[in-house]
């Protein structure tokens, strides 16, 4: 009887164990202000002109190397921002960084560049990522739109 008690007792344990170990998952939704010191980059957009829709992959070298940003958050809410800018013969060169201040509220992020402009973002927890949408006017009447879809670096 008493080895039948200590065989429970094992298991009952063992059974416990994926609970106990569980909750400690690194692919818990943490809110944005948990998250958000670090540098993150943009790697997919969606764009939209003229009713039309296309989702691209976002790098330094690629096609759409004019999207790629970097954004360095700091304690403070402090923030260094910077961007590919076109240079001599279709090649990209860094552009000059720029000094912000952001605000979380939930998953909500405000950031304020030095000129007082500001840009409103959204995190995705679920997908770990922030999503900030910027809209241009072409000088023709035509709205275009793009998401910019901004990871954590490791």
């Amino acid at each position: 009887m008493e080895k039948l008690i200590k065989k429970l007792s094992i298991l009952l344990l063992l059974m416990t164990l994926p609970v106990v170990f569980g909750s400690c998952s690194s692919d818990e939704e943490l809110p944005l202000s948990e998250v958000i010191v670090g540098k993150w980059h943009t790697y997919k957009a969606t764009i939209s002109y003229n009713g039309e829709k296309e989702t691209v992959d976002v790098s330094m070298n690629g096609e759409y190397a004019a999207l790629y940003f970097e954004v360095t958050f700091y304690e403070g809410n402090r923030a260094v921002m910077r961007g590919w800018e076109e240079g001599p013969n279709n090649t990209y060169l860094w552009g000059e960084e720029e000094y912000a201040t952001y605000t979380v509220k939930g998953n909500d992020l405000s950031i304020r560049d030095a000129d007082g402009e500001t840009m409103n973002a959204k995190y995705y927890p679920k997908d770990n990522n922030i999503v900030l949408t910027i809209i241009e006017d072409d000088g023709y009447g035509s709205m275009a739109t793009a998401n910019l879809l901004f990871r954590k670096m490791k």
